[in-house]
């Protein structure tokens, strides 16, 4: 890992081995579609709860496609009692 981060040039002294493992596994879910299992099923997590770190991933991809749902388009209000309602006066007399 060493080689790798003097091998860049850049500054990357954040990089970890766990930081590509994260990314990796981000895009993954995001991009592949693979679930928990899936993951596991790569060989690098063991098993599901390791791989369940990065459930966050998808939760937040479907928050982003909620607020595209159509909803029902809620009644005006008036601007002010007055405006409201207007009594027909003519139809009083």
């Amino acid at each position: 890992m060493k080689k790798v981060k003097e091998a860049t040039g850049a500054d990357v002294e954040f990089a970890t081995f766990h930081t590509f493992c994260h990314t990796w596994a981000t895009w993954m879910r995001r991009y592949a579609g693979l679930d928990t299992r899936g993951l596991v099923g790569t060989g690098r997590w063991r098993d599901e709860k390791s791989a369940a770190r990065y459930e966050h991933v998808v939760a937040s991809e479907e928050s982003k496609r909620a607020d595209l749902l159509p909803t029902p388009r809620q009644p005006r209000k008036a601007k002010s009692v007055e405006t409201a309602w207007k009594p027909n006066l003519k139809a009083v007399k």
